[in-house]
């Protein structure tokens, strides 16, 4: 019920949210309500009394079930979803220092994430780290985690190209009768 802050596709028939309550939710394109949900995904506040660390961050390996996220708490976490059997279940986590604003998985690799930090919340400054540089972060995979994702085929639309060669082929047709 509250904000969402970040939206990601997963595949064509599936994409996550992060809301400022804290909760991933996944979602299908034929449903109006997503179809699991992790509450509290980063813990509880960390920073002036907050009831939940707001998920501030997303990123997905697309057409596959990894996701991460991240939060004021200084956590990437890696999650695997699954839209058929409705779950979204955290697979590692890996701890940097600052806010978590903006994530990015190695699409070639599958080994690696890119990860923004800062010193403040990407959305406002209402909370600030000192202690923190902005700049980015570099997060390794674990082995397992990278080679379990489950990649899903991307569906290309099918479509026949027509062209001005298949309008001059059905012309030489009727040209032979003559």
């Amino acid at each position: 019920t509250a904000a969402i802050d970040c939206v990601r596709m997963l595949t064509q028939h599936s994409f996550v949210t992060g809301s400022q309550d804290g909760c991933i939710s996944l979602w299908s394109a034929s449903r109006k309500k997503p179809v699991a949900t992790a509450p509290s995904a980063h813990g509880p506040g960390t920073l002036h009394r907050a009831p939940c660390n707001w998920i501030s961050a997303l990123g997905v390996l697309p057409y596959s079930d990894l996701l991460a996220s991240g939060a004021a708490d200084g956590l990437v976490r890696f999650w695997r979803a699954n839209a058929d059997e409705s779950a979204l279940e955290e697979v590692h986590s890996v701890a940097v220092a600052g806010f978590i604003n903006g994530i990015e998985i190695s699409r070639t690799s599958r080994r690696f994430a890119v990860v923004a930090i800062g010193q403040e919340h990407r959305l406002g400054r209402w909370f600030v780290d000192h202690d923190v540089r902005n700049g980015i972060a570099v997060v390794q995979l674990p082995v397992a985690v990278a080679e379990e994702t489950t990649p899903r085929t991307r569906q290309a639309p099918t479509r026949k190209r027509h062209t001005a060669a298949d309008d001059d082929d059905d012309d030489d047709d009727d040209d032979d009768d003559d």
